[in-house]
């Protein structure tokens, strides 16, 4: 059995169509939930990437891995703690499995092996061997620029923004940090960047824009979000057509999840608390969506 972990950044299990949402953001995503396992209350162990990636890949919970922040993750990679601990991957890799994925050598001391950012070329060159592979898509992480086509699915018949409208919902289209005046953000400062971002693609690139909403933005920023859940489902249905072509859906557990949640100005602030940098702890920020699906090993 091979394994595709999908740990989709800052993906809002209430705005999928298997949780309940009523636009349809999610149609290929909805069709694996009826074939596999949707788990109602997974909650993450924070509302920013860090903690929950490692939490994630490792099963071991923050309190005991000590990673909260970007300055945690320099002493954890400088000192690896982990360095001869037969973590859950390393133990893949004894059973001789490959196990990779994107951006995931930052994460090296939990017994990934390489950075494999394009998982299609991956697929041809591994579909004879046994892999664990982590995906990270980012369309549902800020900035929300989706394609024209996909907001106009999801906007509200009749709504209509002012230019002052109009110029806040350009910061969330444009930045990746998307916070209230007043704050400045650790990358415009010349604070020390721990966490390795040479290998960022154009998705990943680190901007920051200063905005403070207001409630008539709100259908703007769930339109440009709704379309992005539907851009990252376009990506899911790629990756398992891609595993249907070599004969590898059927043989293949795919399990889908979110880092944390996501605001959408619930409480005036769009994004979570690395990228607006409120810190909040509430549900639309900590629960997030669990699936898993095999074609024969899970029941439906």
């Amino acid at each position: 059995m091979n394994v595709l972990l999908i740990i989709a950044d800052a993906l809002r299990r209430d705005h999928m169509g298997c949780y309940g949402y009523g636009k349809n953001t999610t149609p290929t995503i909805d069709r694996l939930v009826r074939e596999g396992i949707l788990f109602k209350d997974c909650a993450s162990v924070s509302s920013h990437t860090v903690p929950p990636t490692l939490s994630i890949i490792s099963g071991v919970d923050p309190i005991n891995h000590g990673v909260m922040t970007a300055q945690d993750y320099g002493v954890w990679i400088k000192e690896k703690p982990w360095k001869d601990k037969r973590v859950p991957l390393r133990v893949l890799a004894e059973q001789g499995y490959a196990v990779d994925g994107e951006l995931v050598m930052r994460w090296g001391e939990t017994g990934f092996q390489h950075d494999c950012n394009d998982f299609m070329a991956y697929l041809d060159e591994n579909r004879n061997r046994k892999w664990f592979y982590c995906a990270q898509p980012y369309p549902t992480h800020l900035p929300y620029d989706p394609p024209q086509a996909y907001y106009e699915e999801f906007i509200d018949v009749g709504y209509c923004p002012g230019a002052a409208s109009r110029e806040r919902l350009d910061v969330v289209k444009k930045t990746m940090v998307c916070h209230p005046t007043g704050l400045v953000p650790a990358l415009d400062t010349d604070q020390e960047e721990n966490i390795p971002d040479e290998d960022m693609d154009e998705d990943h690139a680190r901007t920051s824009g200063a905005v403070d909403f207001e409630p008539e933005d709100t259908p703007g920023v769930r339109a440009l979000y709704d379309g992005e859940m539907r851009v990252l489902d376009d990506w899911v249905g790629e990756r398992l057509e891609k595993l249907r072509s070599l004969d590898l859906l059927d043989d293949t557990l795919i399990i889908l999840m979110s880092d944390h949640g996501e605001e959408l100005l619930e409480r005036g602030h769009v994004g979570h608390s690395s990228a607006n940098l409120m810190g909040t702890l509430y549900d639309e920020s900590l629960m997030v969506p669990l699936i898993m699906w095999h074609a024969s090993a899970l029941p439906k």
